[in-house]
């Protein structure tokens, strides 16, 4: 993965109205090299907390 584009929009899969999407992409791999990510707002926030939490941790080593 090289680059990792973050929106808020209709999901393709998801059974919520709208998501917050992650598609993390690998450019020079060629189309296939994607993962998409859907996230409800919940699951949003949870990420949120989880990557919060793991740098203020990361900043003390």
């Amino acid at each position: 993965m090289s680059e990792a584009t973050v929106y808020y929009d209709h999901p393709v899969h998801a059974p919520d109205a709208h998501t917050v999407n992650i598609d993390f992409l690998n450019p020079d791999r060629g189309p296939a090299s994607r993962i998409a990510v859907e996230l409800s707002l919940d699951s949003a926030r949870e990420l949120l907390a989880a990557l919060q939490t793991t740098v203020e941790r990361a900043a003390f080593h």
